[in-house]
């Protein structure tokens, strides 16, 4: 009896379900219908920006200048480096502190699986701290002419007809040569001071602290390029998505790139000069990766 009202009282339930769901569907079928509508309206929406982000980066010719800003970042590595030691030897950092600075920032400047590149950029930086003052000068020109070109890219991702000129340009390039470092070893000197100490350096969390404060000095770099450089009205909430979004992604990418490295035969096909296409590959990615963001924040704040 018992199997038998069970079944019955099954038969029962299935009826009433499947009696409420067809009236739930004729009360409300206008409804889904309406939903329908606005999902299909959005998934269109959505694939024709991606569509005009994608012919965007054409237009603008974002490969090719990736490209050009590739080579100059190779000149334009050293004298950044430079800044951020002497930036560093202003705050008189122990020596523990300056390695532990040294070591983050190649991480983010060059990925581990590059990591004879980091033994030569910091070699190479070592030596332009006891340049004579035209070298100096000369690297520092480097650097300006660098920023030129990605100042140039950004105004024509932001459609801009009138360029800054003269003084103003010349006092935004030097902003950014000293702020940006300024920014980023003073980020990174009170995470690692903050997460040494002996209480906090034995929490669980201390190693995501050392992970997410410096991600964040990061994102906080771009956004102000995307915010600065560009001589346009730029949202500061645009230029701080952007900036979030490029800093995930460069994690993303830089995990990834770590993870091919590892299993590729480049050392064997270049031997000991499969440093060079390494560095250069991934400086290349890294700066599609800043256009790719560029060309996002203008498209979100609209193209005047």
């Amino acid at each position: 009896m018992a199997a038998r009202d069970f079944e019955q009282f099954g038969l029962w339930y299935s009826t009433v379900w499947v009696i409420g769901i067809e009236q739930i569907l004729d009360e409300s079928g206008e409804d889904f219908a309406q939903k329908e509508v606005v999902l299909t309206a959005r998934v269109g929406r959505a694939v024709e920006k991606v569509r005009r982000f994608a012919k965007n980066c054409q237009a603008d010719r974002c490969q090719m200048i990736a490209g050009a800003l590739t080579l100059q970042t190779l000149f334009a590595l050293v004298p950044g480096l430079t800044i951020a030691y002497l930036s560093l030897s202003t705050f008189e950092a122990s020596l523990a502190l300056s390695r532990s600075m040294e070591n983050v920032i190649f991480s983010y400047v060059v990925p581990e699986s590059v990591g004879k590149a980091q033994e030569y950029l910091r070699q190479f930086s070592d030596q332009a701290q006891t340049l004579s003052i035209p070298s100096a000068v000369l690297l520092g020109i480097t650097a300006i002419l660098m920023l030129n070109t990605i100042e140039q890219t950004f105004n024509q991702i932001w459609r801009v007809t009138a360029p800054r000129t003269g003084l103003r340009r010349l006092a935004v390039y030097i902003a950014l040569l000293t702020l940006g470092p300024l920014l980023l070893v003073l980020g990174l000197s009170i995470t690692i001071y903050v997460f040494s100490l002996p209480y906090l350096s034995n929490l669980a969390g201390s190693q995501w602290g050392l992970w997410i404060l410096p991600f964040l000095t990061s994102a906080a770099m771009y956004t102000l390029a995307y915010w600065v450089i560009p001589n346009a009205l730029v949202n500061w909430r645009h230029a701080l998505l952007g900036g979030l979004g490029v800093a995930v992604i460069f994690e993303v990418a830089r995990f990834g790139f770590a993870l091919v490295m590892t299993y590729s035969d480049m050392a064997v096909v270049y031997g000991a000069f499969a440093v060079l296409p390494g560095l250069l590959l991934w400086i290349y990615i890294s700066w599609l990766i800043i256009l790719g963001g560029a060309e996002l924040v203008a498209e979100i704040g609209g193209r005047e």
